[in-house]
């Protein structure tokens, strides 16, 4: 076959496929409809091109000019309307609808004379060009000298007024004539349409059955050809949307376009194929970093984080090796972790140098905020500063890299490599963001960790050191109580004449000593109670308290400190009130010598120390009361009083001796009791403790 033949064959390959297309069959009915109404609509498109020109008058011509020529009116109301306001109150705000009316009655005049020059009219130009003369005269000669002068009825006289309005009424009777000439030429113009209207609609529509007729025929042939193989492209093209990208049409049916169009969509599915395969990629990739950062949250040691993240970027990257290091920083524990593949062999540790460099990269990406993408080492050129990290790089055989900056708002302190070793690679910028924010997140875990370790540190140490102080008291309390149970006895042997009669000075002096000894067992007996407290081996033996006799017991005990300290000591029970309770005797005992104590201490000479119990009407326990006319206490410190070494500002001040333990431990042994401890206390004026204790055996077994 030569080339000549080759080539007729192929044009007539084109030509069958041309006349088989759904745009050949169109074409077809295309020309058809043209040849009928060629034939049949001749004399119809003359009247109907005659109607168009009528029409065309109307819609190009005198419509947009009728509304332009009322246009001009309206603006030139505005205008007068503003300048008349402006005449009677002379104020510039009445000039603006002038300002802007002025130059729009002209552009409006001018706009009707174009619209009706458009389509051939000039009937009505020398009527307008009056016109358009008159409004210029009232502007020019009128308007214009009073909108440049000070305005108000002084500046425009009677004369002046009078020919303004005469200036305004000939425009008026201008355009009124104008008007007149152009709806009377546009209802004729109207008038004509509608009659050749009248007879172009009986022709148009007998060209229109026909055109409908035929074209029934044409598509009823055309249908068989293309609605089958549509109807088969739109059940695949369904199946796709619902979801089954494996659907697939048939490209050899139908038209030629209908081919097409089933290339396109197996191309679509194609696509949409590799875009899901790629959608699932990304949602294992995500998933893989969401589990790093949770795998970074749940555990609070150094070494495992950096493992997890090495291990986790290497897996989530398919990367071939992964490197962290962080350098000697007070923020976070000196740590080096990498990952590698199964094929390849770790890294040597970092040489001093090496670790230098890296640390001044870090300093420099962290400062400018930047990851390194390195595709392929072979052509990327490092800066002076990264010609180090990046020659070990290519000494390890790496090809591609991402290497970001560890750090926090005090800088950097850590350095992070994810590296291929077979081939370049290109990183994408959700990657890099990615190992950023993995970055960002093992750094915040980092320093979070470290500081919770000091603090562990510093509470063990803490802990020790209370330890350390509690054993003191305690070995300290006992070598106190010994002596001074011996001195006590020996002091109790002289006062009572075992040695013969004492001058009245010694007896007196020796009365002085035995209330200071008894201060010091009741000191000492506080700091045994707070060191058992503090080890937890405060324990309540229990039984039945009579309240009553345990009160006296107390005012008998401090009776002689009340004495020579000149105040008053009263005890007030009431009578026949049941005051049993189940609790522990010796330490209620030195609750109520506490408080009993402080009151006398903190009250002064000649005043009054009041002790009372009665049975609680409310609640099923006992109510016990100090009451002292002492220097009483801030009520801003009152949250603080049963807080161990807490003494009042106006206690320390006015320099009355204590160690703050007394209600320490009041408030540790009644709370204990199951009881509770409220005070009331006003500056100078005093001071009430009351003690609420239940009856039964709420506190019974307590620790």
């Amino acid at each position: 076959m030569t080339y000549r033949d080759r080539t007729l064959g192929s044009e007539r390959v084109g030509l069958l496929a041309r006349r088989d297309s759904v745009t050949g069959r169109l074409r077809r009915l295309v020309w058809s409809m043209l040849l009928l109404l060629l034939l049949v609509g001749v004399a119809g498109l003359v009247e109907v091109d005659i109607a168009t020109g009528q029409v065309g008058k109307l819609t190009r011509g005198y419509t947009p000019a009728s509304e332009s020529h009322a246009a001009a009116l309206t603006e030139m109301l505005n205008a007068e309307t503003a300048v008349r306001g402006y005449v009677n109150v002379p104020q510039r705000t009445f000039l603006a609808p002038y300002q802007d009316s002025k130059d729009a009655v002209l552009v409006s005049l001018d706009s009707t004379v174009r619209s009706l020059n458009s389509v051939g009219e000039h009937k009505e130009d020398a009527l307008l060009a009056t016109e358009r003369t008159r409004a210029k005269d009232w502007l020019d000669s009128y308007a214009t000298p009073i909108a440049a002068g000070p305005g108000g009825p002084a500046s425009v006289t009677p004369k002046e007024q009078q020919e303004g309005k005469r200036l305004f009424d000939a425009y008026r009777q201008a355009y009124e004539v104008a008007t007149t000439a152009i709806e009377s030429r546009r209802a004729a113009l109207h008038n004509q349409a509608n009659r050749l209207r009248g007879m172009a609609i009986p022709i148009l529509a007998i060209t229109v059955v026909l055109a409908i007729l035929l074209a029934a025929w044409l598509a009823y042939r055309t249908a068989s050809g293309i609605s089958r193989p549509l109807g088969k492209l739109w059940a695949v093209v369904r199946r796709i949307d619902e979801g089954d990208l494996t659907a697939q049409a048939d490209e050899q049916a139908g038209p030629s376009e209908v081919k097409a169009l089933a290339k396109a969509v197996n191309a679509l599915g194609t696509r949409a194929r590799a875009e899901a395969v790629v959608e699932r990629d990304a949602e294992q990739f995500r998933q893989r970093t969401r589990l790093i950062s949770a795998t970074l949250r749940r555990t609070t040691n150094g070494a495992q984080m950096t493992d997890h993240l090495v291990r986790g970027l290497g897996q989530a990257f398919e990367a071939d090796r992964v490197w962290l290091h962080t350098f000697a920083d007070e923020r976070v524990p000196r740590l080096t972790a990498q990952w590698t593949r199964d094929h390849l062999t770790p890294l040597p540790d970092a040489q001093d140098r090496h670790v230098e460099a890296a640390r001044m990269l870090a300093d420099r990406l962290w400062e400018g905020a930047h990851v390194v993408t390195i595709d392929d080492h072979r052509t990327y050129q490092p800066s002076a500063g990264g010609q180090v990290p990046f020659k070990i790089a290519q000494n390890a055989g790496v090809r591609a890299s991402i290497v970001v900056p560890i750090g926090d708002s005090r800088g950097a302190f850590g350095l992070l490599w994810v590296a291929m070793t077979d081939h370049p690679r290109h990183w994408t910028v959700t990657e890099a963001g990615v190992a950023q924010h993995l970055a960002a997140d093992l750094a915040h875990s980092l320093v979070q960790s470290h500081v919770i370790e000091r603090q562990a540190q510093a509470v063990q140490v803490l802990r020790e050191l209370d330890q350390a102080k509690a054993d003191f008291i305690s070995t300290v309390s006992h070598e106190l109580r010994t002596p001074l149970t011996s001195i006590s006895g020996y002091l109790e042997m002289l006062q009572d004449g075992d040695a013969g009669d004492l001058p009245a000075d010694a007896a007196r002096m020796l009365t002085i000593v035995d209330r200071n000894a008894t201060r010091l067992r009741n000191l000492i007996e506080d700091l045994l109670t707070q060191s058992r407290i503090d080890a937890g081996r405060l324990r309540l033996e229990v039984s039945r308290v009579d309240l009553g006799k345990t009160l006296g017991a107390v005012h008998s005990a401090m009776r002689p400190l009340a004495s020579s300290a000149a105040v008053d000591l009263e005890l007030d029970l009431t009578p026949g009130a049941d005051l049993t309770i189940i609790a522990d005797q010796h330490q209620l005992e030195q609750v109520f010598t506490n408080l009993v104590s402080n009151a006398i201490k903190f009250t002064a000479s000649g005043g009054r120390v009041r002790m009372m119990a009665d049975r609680d009407a409310d609640d099923d326990g006992v109510l016990v009361q100090v009451t002292d006319t002492g220097i009483g206490i801030p009520e801003a410190e009152f949250g603080k009083l049963f807080t161990r070494f807490f003494r009042a500002s106006n206690a320390a001040a006015s320099a009355v001796p204590g160690t703050g333990l007394g209600l320490a431990i009041v408030g540790e042994i009644v709370q204990r009791h199951g009881g509770a401890v409220d005070v009331e206390s006003e500056v100078d004026k005093g001071s009430t403790f009351t003690v609420w204790l239940p009856t039964g055996d709420a506190g019974a077994g307590a620790n």
